[in-house]
């Protein structure tokens, strides 16, 4: 690892690099954590796709992102059965704006005997979750259509950009932004039954899930952090070092 990233210093930095790595190891600094944490917001921020948008994640791939961060997880448990709220309504981790927000236990409204959000009566209008806590970088629900021929239309918001998508038949949505999310908004278009009637069923919510990245930075940061920390040790090195070892800085 260390030949590796001496290499891409060598890259950056080119005739600096033996002074580069040579400060890095002088003072202790672990410049390869810097390059690497450079390098996962780099290739997050690629993965997002060309058009720097939010990234739509299976469950296995929601699971495997946010495994050993600090998740946190509202599974509508904590509140009274069939209890409706003004909206918008606080979750543990966010949000949730919709006609009438209601949590309830409901075979035919959540698909198993755990309790789930929804809104009640209507299966039509906005619903949105937003005002995640600070840093949220992942966001994912348990999702279920009493009419699973019915499509949802979703518009994720975040620092990359705006995602938006049509999904059906599904049971989980999962959204990832290496930059931040903001909200996450679902429209029901129902289903085309021909002759122009649509009808509308209704869907509901569960583990809602969010959880931050180490440390949320946009890309311009990410440079600047960088450059911050190595020009914070150059100068640092200069002040400590001896005459030969300021003479090789220079």
């Amino acid at each position: 690892m260390r030949i590796y990233l001496d290499g891409i210093v060598a890259v950056l930095f080119g005739d600096r690099a033996d002074d580069v790595i040579f400060l890095s190891r002088t003072l202790y600094v672990d410049i390869s954590a810097i390059l690497r944490a450079a390098l996962l917001y780099a290739a997050l921020g690629a993965s997002a796709g060309a058009a720097g948008l939010p990234m739509s994640q299976t469950k296995a791939q929601f699971n495997a992102a946010t495994a050993g961060l600090t998740t946190v997880v509202e599974d509508f448990e904590s509140y009274p059965n069939g209890t409706e709220f003004v909206s918008p309504f606080v979750i543990a981790n966010g949000a949730f704006t919709s006609g009438t927000p209601r949590v309830q236990g409901s075979v035919a409204l959540c698909g198993d005997a755990d309790q789930c959000l929804f809104d009640s009566p209507s299966a039509e209008g906005l619903r949105i979750f937003e005002a995640f806590p600070l840093g949220t970088q992942f966001w994912g629900a348990d999702l279920y259509l009493v009419d699973a021929t019915d499509t949802l239309k979703l518009t994720v918001t975040g620092g990359s950009g705006i995602l938006a998508l049509e999904v059906s038949g599904v049971n989980f949505v999962g959204f990832a932004d290496p930059f931040g999310l903001t909200s996450v908004e679902f429209e029901n278009l129902g289903t085309d039954s021909g002759g122009g009637n649509v009808g509308f069923g209704n869907y509901s919510f569960d583990n809602v899930t969010t959880a931050p990245s180490p440390t949320v930075v946009s890309e311009p940061g990410t440079v600047a952090l960088l450059g911050f920390a190595l020009a914070g040790a150059w100068a640092m090195t200069r002040r400590r070092a001896t005459p030969v070892q300021r003479r090789r800085l220079s």
